[in-house]
Parts: structure tokens; C-alpha cells; sequence
């Protein structure tokens, strides 16, 4: 009956630090957001953030010709979903927003 409590607490502790060390082993995921803010000019950019560091600051509208903000702040929302959602399909990439992006979601 002794041998069979010990085996089973060797046991336990075992797993008990099988779990801990594949718990504490994972990478940190990387946390993206964004913010939306309004230019000078009234019109609106974004910035994406990554564990709450800007890494991307887009005043303008990408890939669009000429230096101009979005026209509100929902179309920026979406290149910004946009952009996170091709950082998370890539996230060595830089995520590159095309005229038919903007087309699609109705910016241009």
C-alpha cells in the first residue's frame, strides 16, 4: 500500500511539473489593436498597435495616390481591421493594403 502511495504522488508531482514547464515554455502572443485619429486637415488616419507599441502610424490613405486621410473614421476602422488581419495571416510581413482593398470595402 506504501509502495503504491509513492508511486502515485512521484507520479503526480510529475505531471504537476510537466504542465508547468510546457505552460511556461509558449511564446507571449502578440496583442494587435488599433486607434483612430482625426488629422489636421479633418480627415482620419489610424495607427496599429502590437502589445501596445504603435507600429504602424498611416496619417493617409495607402496605396490611394496623393496625400489624403480618410474621409471618416469607419473607413479607416476598416483598412486598420484590414491591416491586423494580414499582420495576423503574416506577422514577419508588412501588411500591404492594394487599390482593390480599398475598392472592395468601398473607400475609393
Amino acid at each position: 500500500m506504501r509502495k503504491s502511495i509513492y508511486i502515485f504522488c512521484l507520479l503526480l508531482i510529475c505531471s504537476c511539473y510537466a504542465i508547468s514547464q510546457r505552460a511556461s515554455s509558449k511564446k507571449p502572443i502578440d496583442v494587435f489593436g488599433y486607434s483612430c485619429f482625426q488629422n489636421t486637415d479633418k480627415t482620419w488616419g489610424y495607427d496599429i498597435l502590437r502589445s501596445e507599441k504603435i507600429i504602424i502610424h498611416q496619417p493617409t490613405i495607402p496605396a490611394a495616390s496623393g496625400l489624403k486621410g480618410f474621409s471618416n473614421k469607419q473607413s479607416a476602422s476598416a483598412i486598420a481591421e484590414l491591416a491586423i488581419k494580414k499582420l495576423r495571416g503574416r506577422p514577419n510581413e508588412f501588411p500591404t493594403i492594394t487599390i482593390e482593398d480599398l475598392q472592395k470595402l468601398k473607400i475609393i
